[in-house]
């Protein structure tokens, strides 16, 4: 078995396609075997078990292909940035109970701006997973039914337009497990 490229300048510090330790457990999850997994991402099962082992690290196209199949089946990796976004959705949704429940008008737009910058944040991370979509769906699901000021007509519409873009790599099934 050849040995996989040495990273280039830079490439070692980008996190991998798949960690051995991600494929036992998302195999382990899905109930798969070795040889189930090796079929469904067209590898050979002995570069799975090694990869696996930790003796050898495949080439990235066989990694892509391993996690290809794996979330083929419907296995959906963590990732920090949606870990992040659903902290900030469920930080955005406090911040707006808080101002409606606040009777200043002065007040309740410094917790406005302060949730209004959270959104902004939100929304310049990209989602990669399910649950980062079904975060910002969720949010701006919040956000459309508010009945604030006119001026915050614009960033509501630039929020619309940002959510049928989301809406479109949910399933039905996805958008009823939000509520």
């Amino acid at each position: 078995m050849a040995r996989p490229p040495k990273p280039a300048d830079g490439a070692a510090l980008r996190a991998p396609l798949l960690t051995p330790q991600e494929c036992r457990a998302a195999r382990k999850a899905l109930g798969w075997t070795l040889l189930r997994l090796a079929i469904a991402a067209d590898v050979s099962p002995t570069t799975t078990w090694l990869f696996e082992s930790g003796r050898r690290t495949p080439f990235p196209s066989t990694l892509s292909a391993l996690r290809r199949a794996l979330e083929g089946a419907g296995h959906e990796f963590s990732n920090p940035a949606d870990d992040r976004m659903r902290v900030l959705a469920a930080e955005i949704e406090r911040l707006h109970a808080q101002a409606a429940e606040i009777g200043d008008a002065s007040e309740a737009e410094k917790v406005l701006d302060a949730r209004d910058r959270q959104v902004r944040l939100m929304w310049r991370t990209p989602a990669s997973t399910r649950a980062g979509k079904v975060a910002k769906v969720k949010v701006a699901v919040l956000l459309l039914g508010w009945r604030g000021a006119s001026e915050d007509l614009p960033f509501i519409h630039d929020l619309a337009r940002r959510l049928l873009g989301e809406l479109a790599g949910l399933t039905s099934s996805d958008l009823e497990e939000m509520y």
